[in-house]
């Protein structure tokens, strides 16, 4: 006798293969779904990280044509409901002479996320002052 095999429907194998590939595709989309998020965020932090320090080093080429001299700074700033500190430090030179018409100070700006401190962006920079020796 020939077995006749049944054709108008799916074995119980077929069906648990099916929704094996179905259950293990929609996982991987799920998690490629949620990395893109997480890139999109780390990348939208960096961008508002590095615009503040933009921003605190503008603030310094202000001073450039000025004889006062910027000192150090921290404060928090909160850009779209995501607190930042924003720090600023001198980095002392010793080898500028005072006497010399041009005077150039390096300052660090480092910007980092409060939430999660590993997002965190730093600059070096110099600030300059050309003018008459003071004396």
């Amino acid at each position: 006798m020939k077995h006749a095999r049944y054709q108008d429907g799916m074995t119980i194998l077929e069906a648990l293969i099916a929704i094996l590939i179905l259950g293990i595709t929609t996982t991987a989309i799920t998690s490629l779904i949620v990395t893109g998020d997480r890139i999109a965020g780390r990348r939208t932090t960096i961008y508002t990280a590095t615009t503040l320090a933009k921003s605190e080093i503008e603030r310094l080429r202000a001073y450039e044509k000025s004889l006062v001299l910027p000192k150090d700074t921290l404060y928090d700033e909160v850009v779209n409901g995501v607190e930042y500190e924003v720090k600023r430090n001198w980095i002392p030179n010793d080898t500028i002479s005072m006497n010399s018409t041009v005077l150039h100070r390096e300052y660090s700006v480092s910007v980092t996320r409060k939430i999660n401190q590993s997002v965190s962006v730093s600059f070096r920079t110099l600030q300059g002052y050309y003018g008459e020796p003071t004396q």
